[in-house]
């Protein structure tokens, strides 16, 4: 499968896409920086600055599109100017209506994004402005990966209708974790001391007090 990351930031989304089999193809980040890191470590990625200015007429076709538009009104951290405007905000909302302008204008079989577990309550009106169906969703924390540190996240997968389904359910995290450890031959930590994990769409999960915060 080929992907195609808005938001890429240094591409975290995408190594991880990577590792999993699929093929880079372009990405859109606007920091000069991170932008420089991407060329460097893909140097055949079509690489683009201003996700305002990209669409179908500049990126090619791809089955997913994946990342995390800025979290500044979603974040629930209170140095953040801005903080707590939600998908009503100056910046977190207009950037996600042109993250799914693009899915719109290129169609892909799967968006993949990436957020403050306060993104969460939106997913479904967010799928139907990028003319999709959300199919999955849940909030996953570092640790459940061996990261020495929470930093949850919403990842939620929206796709077209008919059918198309990702062969994991992101809430089944103990299915989730032996698929990685078969992939890459070593051992995935479990989850920390209060970690539960959340279930994907129709499935209420279980939660710690900790799922909403914003950092």
């Amino acid at each position: 499968m080929k992907f195609g990351e808005l938001f890429a930031g240094i591409g975290g989304i995408g190594l991880g896409f990577e590792r999993a089999g699929m093929r880079p193809v372009w990405a859109v980040e606007i920091d000069d920086f991170a932008r420089s890191v991407l060329r460097k470590n893909w140097p055949s990625l079509d690489l683009h600055a201003d996700v305002r200015e990209v669409g179908s007429e500049t990126l090619a076709e791809v089955d997913v599109i994946a990342g995390g538009f800025p979290c500044v009104d979603l974040s629930l951290a209170r140095n953040i100017v801005g903080a707590g405007a939600g998908m009503e905000g100056d910046v977190s909302g207009p950037l996600w209506l042109e993250m799914a302008r693009v899915a719109r204008e290129l169609r892909p079989r799967f968006l993949v994004v990436e957020n403050v577990p306060t993104v969460r309550p939106h997913l479904e009106a967010m799928a139907a402005d990028a003319g999709l169906e959300l199919i999955d969703s849940a909030i996953l924390s570092a640790s459940m990966f061996g990261a020495p540190h929470e930093r949850r996240r919403c990842f939620a997968i929206m796709g077209q209708g008919g059918g198309a389904r990702p062969a994991v359910s992101l809430g089944n995290f103990a299915r989730l974790r032996a698929r990685l450890e078969r992939r890459f031959g070593r051992r995935v930590a479990p989850l920390g001391a209060g970690g539960a994990v959340p279930g994907g769409v129709g499935h209420p999960g279980v939660a710690d007090a900790d799922d909403e915060r914003g950092e």
